[in-house]
């Protein structure tokens, strides 16, 4: 018996590659940013307690507490 390999039923092949490089795409970007601890709310974090300790919100003791909270 001859296998044949062209026809209608390999149309699933192209869209079924492009999910599986878009899974492993997203997978290596997580995985990155995990592992760096890249994390883009920390700067923000950073720039709210300088204004809040430049307007005089808070003292220079909550200011240094909470930097070293924010830095780990």
């Amino acid at each position: 018996m001859m296998w044949r390999y062209s026809g209608p039923n390999w149309w699933w092949i192209a869209p079924m590659l492009g999910l599986f490089a878009g899974a492993l795409l997203a997978f290596v970007v997580v995985a990155a940013r995990a592992l760096t601890g890249t994390d883009r709310t920390d700067g923000q974090a950073m720039d709210t307690l300088r204004n809040r300790f430049e307007t005089g919100e808070i003292t220079q003791d909550e200011f240094d507490k909470t930097e070293r909270i924010l830095h780990g």
